[in-house]
């Protein structure tokens, strides 16, 4: 899980720093020319980081002479893990907790602009769940490995529920900084635990593509969860039904995870 951590730790960085340089890229070549900035940077990092990834470090060693021959790796199928409880219950609650963690992005600056506040300040509270999502990736991370990882994750969603609920007290800065913050830790653990669950669970055989099919879920959670929040809003002109939503939504995600079974019994199922 902190290997996870680390690994996702980019992506609060960026979170953190890449809002304010839009800001300033906005201001200073327009809006139009900044997308291509940040497209362009986008394809140049993930080439190269795609070429310099190592599949599997074993492999090469074993290819070179320089190990042993790397056994099959163990795990189940994408078939296997479909056939299990674990994986549907852990496809929910990665639906249902994504249904809310896009909310507060999308919808917490023009919030704050709405109540009298700066634009400028709407960008800080983005980039304040960067810099708690950067801690929680890390922290979080390498304390799962050690209380161990489900009852972290299960933590995570609820963390990010309860955090959300601060939302609901009203537009006051300061508390819609600790709020972000907070929210950030939460949604940095829970990015970075998802795949070493995922490994308790199923193994390393087909670790990619089971990944990639527990996050189709959250994938159409991500379209639906921001969008209903803003059609909420236009029908009430209130952002409280959005949260509410949001908070509803995250506690459900940690009452599923609490209701997968032991990672043992269902790897050996599967």
């Amino acid at each position: 899980a902190f290997a996870s951590g680390i690994a996702v730790s980019g992506i609060g960085l960026g979170t953190m720093l890449l809002p304010r340089l839009a800001v300033f890229l906005i201001q200073t070549y327009g809006w139009r020319n900044t997308y291509r900035i940040y497209a362009i940077a986008m394809l140049a990092a993930g080439v190269i980081g795609v070429l310099c990834v190592e599949h599997s470090p074993e492999r090469r060693a074993a290819a070179r002479g320089t190990g042993p021959a790397a056994p099959p790796l163990p795990g189940a199928t994408v078939a296997g893990a479909a056939r299990t409880r674990a994986f549907w219950l852990l496809y929910l609650a990665s639906a249902f907790s994504t249904l809310g963690l896009y909310v507060p992005f999308v919808h917490l600056a023009p919030y704050a602009v709405d109540h009298g506040m700066t634009k400028a300040f709407g960008v800080i509270l983005i980039g304040l769940i960067g810099v708690g999502s950067l801690a929680g990736r890390l922290g979080l991370g390498s304390t799962a490995d050690r209380m161990g990882r489900r009852l972290s994750l299960l933590l995570t969603m609820a963390g990010m529920s309860v955090t959300t609920a601060i939302w609901l007290i009203g537009p006051y800065p300061v508390l819609l900084a600790a709020f972000a913050l907070a929210f950030g830790v939460f949604y940095g653990g829970f990015v970075a635990l998802m795949p070493s669950v995922t490994m308790d669970y199923f193994g390393s055989r087909s670790v990619s593509a089971i990944l990639g099919a527990l996050y189709t879920g959250a994938g159409i959670a991500a379209l639906f969860g921001p969008t209903l929040a803003g059609y909420a809003f236009d029908l009430t002109h209130s952002y409280f039904a959005a949260i509410v939503g949001a908070v509803a939504a995250q506690g459900l995600a940690a009452l599923l995870v609490m209701a997968v079974p032991d990672p043992q019994p269902a790897r050996a199922a599967a």
